[in-house]
């Protein structure tokens, strides 16, 4: 199956990725198998014309692995110009809800950060504690689980500050 199957298959199994706010302002995701085909004829077109290579408006499932899928959609921006956008999916949450948890480690006024190498900078520095939250494990389960991964605590108290809604 090639990449841009493995998208159309990824909208149909898993349309509230590819909602689109009823909103003004918003970049919209083109839906439309027929649209897409098409806007990518007259984008892929351009960038040869430029001497650029076509692949880089592929619409697909640029990669994937047991945690994530990278996808790039075809969009419509809020002033009407349409090109491709990329996106990073955690698998986990089309498995039942999955979240990521940043822990702030606080004591005597303080939040704790770790010192930490970022691979997309590759460069170290500071960091909130955070992962990726399992599948059937509580919020707290999860936190417990982060924090003694990150930093090897395993007796913590734990107070919930809010919950955030997880970006489309």
């Amino acid at each position: 199956m090639d990449s841009l199957d493995k998208y159309f298959q990824l909208m149909q199994e898993h349309p509230e990725l590819f909602r689109n706010p009823d909103e003004e302002g918003v970049i919209k995701i083109i839906t439309d198998r027929e649209r897409i085909l098409q806007e990518l004829a007259i984008i892929r077109a351009n960038l040869q014309a430029e001497g650029n290579p076509e692949c880089w408006i592929d619409i697909a499932v640029l990669a994937e692995d047991s945690w994530s899928l990278i996808v790039r959609d075809l969009v419509e921006f809020p002033d009407g110009h349409v090109g491709g956008y990329v996106r990073w999916l955690n698998r986990r949450s089309q498995e039942g809800g999955s979240f990521n948890v940043v822990l702030m480690r606080m004591r005597d006024d303080q939040v704790l950060l770790i010192r930490r190498f970022d691979h997309d900078t590759r460069d170290f520095g500071w960091k909130i504690p955070r992962g990726f939250g399992e599948v059937g494990l509580t919020a707290e389960e999860n936190a417990r689980k982060e924090l003694e991964e990150e930093i090897g605590i395993i007796c913590a108290t734990f107070h919930e500050l809010t919950t955030v809604q997880r970006s489309e």
